[in-house]
């Protein structure tokens, strides 16, 4: 179960703040994402807009150890973690980013387009691991955007809305209109087949 508690202080030494902290496993493990300060938005070189972690702090508080999950900073989409959707829907979960075993990033960490900052025309991708922050890894290619990730838990899956560089210029932009959809397994985290709107049916 996704909960959350209070926790907030600043780090002046790196220059970073904790967000609230998110319990993934009532086990053993909380998250304790770290935000930029607001002036570094305003850096050439990096994000210039929207709501993003610089990192997460996994605390394993049975053993009282931590450690950050990924090696440097990066821009992590925050978790949407009250699913404020518009209509019910039974099949699909009330967290975008956590799954009953899995938890998932959209992630930005690469100028892919060379304009000096990382924003939101270099491409998502899409990282997990399991609820104790375990075993990361990335899902889908470092070439392409990911849009969106709704978790349909009851149905065993997770669907994924893919965007790609559709005149090859590095830069992920609105006229960028190539998508897919694709499916992923919620017990094996493979990748179904691509759902393309103009393509052929199996």
């Amino acid at each position: 179960m996704l909960t959350q508690t209070a926790f907030s202080q600043t780090s002046d030494k790196v220059g970073r703040y904790f967000a609230d902290a998110i319990v993934t496993d009532s086990t053993s493990t909380m998250m304790f994402p770290t935000t930029y300060e607001w002036e570094l938005f305003t850096s050439n070189k990096t994000m210039t807009w929207g709501n993003y972690y610089a990192n997460i702090i996994v605390y394993d508080f049975k053993a009282d150890t931590y450690r950050r999950l990924f090696p440097e900073d990066v821009f992590i989409e925050a978790f949407d973690r009250e699913g404020n959707y518009k209509y019910a829907d039974s099949f699909r979960s009330r967290t975008k980013n956590v799954s009953r075993g899995w938890i998932f990033y959209r992630v930005r960490s690469a100028d892919f387009n060379g304009n000096g900052k990382v924003d939101d025309r270099d491409p998502a991708v899409l990282y997990s691991t399991n609820k104790k922050g375990e075993g990361l890894k990335s899902l889908t290619p470092e070439n392409e955007n990911v849009l969106s990730i709704e978790i349909y838990e009851k149905l065993g899956f997770a669907l994924i809305r893919m965007q790609r560089d559709a005149n090859h210029d590095r830069d992920f932009k609105n006229d960028d209109k190539d998508f897919y959809l694709m499916k992923i397994d919620l017990a094996t985290l493979k990748p179904g087949n691509k759902i393309e709107i103009n393509g052929n049916p199996n």
